[in-house]
């Protein structure tokens, strides 16, 4: 009898000791998952992956005490350049933007949010037309990997909201998530530590496996496809590859423009709603926490985009006034380029990245508000360009 409760006693002991052991992982894990220091996995930035290359450039940028970020869509990627920015103003600039809806902002904030970084600027280029409804897939993006359920629930829950989620069944180490189990990859995150940076690991280590064949077997070394899942994914990204660097054909320029009136770009009704003006408002207060200075640019577009802009601009405006504080200023570039420096209707071609890059120096060596109440009906009198676009309803 002795014998069975000593060996119980033993089990009781090692059971304890085992949970024990596990509850500490669990902290230390999670503590270090939403730290500072977790953003050291994304220093080296990997091809593939939009957040990824944010979080590689955030953590480049706490690195720098008196560095800037810019957090925006690929027009601002595409719209300013690092070296001409730090050779103007002696900041050392990271361009962290990578596509285009408002909720996407937000993302990114709060990915600095829970990083609990503190920046010396953050740069926040914007377009009226982004405060609208847009699809795009958490997942694809890498907001699995950076956010966990608490911050990123909003997204799901709400009753308008069209995000959809693809099978990530193609990922080491994720598991597969659908359109009826979306919440399921943030609700893991946050109950499974280091479960975030799953897809990044999974890269260091197949680049590590990758070099270390090149340097054990030199000639018969096995290709660097051996180790990928995903075309181009261990590819470095350090610098950016712009796009084509000439303005597309006018057929084209049409093409471009009838898919984007397909899928409801031009229609006013999926402007203004109060779900992406909040995001707009969430995005903004995160960013003014978390940074010394916060610059608002209004972005340029190609004339050919006054139709959504005309309708926007005041909700937007409305918000946008709400943040001009002491240390937030809005800058107003949206009539600095003329349409033949867009390579298509938002992205700017290398005399207007140029142009825009030197513009903004400016404003960071002398910040000032430049935004105004003018500013809201200045869409409503500009030409059209040639591409036939939808009649605006007054």
């Amino acid at each position: 009898m002795k014998v069975i409760f000593k060996s119980q006693n033993h089990f009781l002991r090692a059971l304890f000791s085992l949970i024990l052991f596990s509850l500490i992982l669990w902290i230390l894990g999670s503590l270090f998952s939403g730290s500072p220091f977790g953003l050291k996995l994304y220093e080296k930035i990997f091809s593939k992956t939009g957040m990824h290359w944010f979080a590689g450039k955030l953590s480049l940028a706490k690195n720098h005490p008196n560095s800037c970020l810019i957090l925006g869509a690929s027009s601002a990627l595409e719209g300013f350049d690092e070296d001409i920015l730090f050779n103007s103003t002696g900041k050392p600039f990271f361009n962290g933007s990578t596509t285009g809806t408002i909720q996407i902002y937000e993302a990114m904030a709060k990915i600095i949010q829970r990083f609990n970084i503190q920046l010396n600027c953050v740069i926040v280029p914007l377009h009226p037309w982004q405060i609208n409804e847009w699809d795009f897939d958490l997942n694809e993006l890498g907001f699995t990997d950076l956010l966990n359920y608490s911050q990123i629930k909003s997204y799901l829950i709400h009753p308008n909201q069209s995000l959809f989620f693809q099978t990530a069944s193609h990922e080491p180490f994720l598991l597969e998530a659908n359109t009826e189990g979306k919440n399921k990859e943030f609700l893991l995150n946050t109950l499974i530590p280091f479960r975030h940076h799953a897809r990044i690991l999974s890269r260091h280590i197949r680049s590590f496996l990758h070099e270390l064949n090149s340097i054990l077997f030199k000639e018969k070394a096995l290709k660097r496809s051996e180790y990928e899942y995903l075309s181009d994914e261990l590819k470095l990204r350090d610098k950016y590859s712009y796009s084509e660097e000439e303005r597309l054909p006018k057929e084209k320029l049409k093409i471009y423009v009838d898919t984007r009136i397909s899928e409801g770009f031009f229609d006013r009704k999926n402007y203004g709603r109060e779900l992406y003006l909040n995001s707009l408002r969430n995005t903004l207060k995160i960013l003014r926490d978390h940074s010394k200075n916060v610059f608002i640019v209004i972005m340029p577009d190609s004339s050919s985009l006054d139709y959504p802009n005309y309708h926007n601009t005041k909700p937007f405006f409305t918000v946008l006034r709400e943040f001009q504080t002491k240390n937030t200023y809005c800058v107003d570039f949206s009539d600095l380029l003329k349409d033949n420096l867009f390579r298509d209707l938002t992205h700017p071609l290398p005399t207007g990245r140029k142009i825009l890059s030197q513009k903004l120096s400016e404003i960071i060596n002398n910040p000032m508000n430049t935004c105004n109440y003018k500013t809201l009906n200045k869409f409503k009198n500009r030409p059209y360009s040639s591409i036939s676009l939808p009649p605006r309803e007054e």
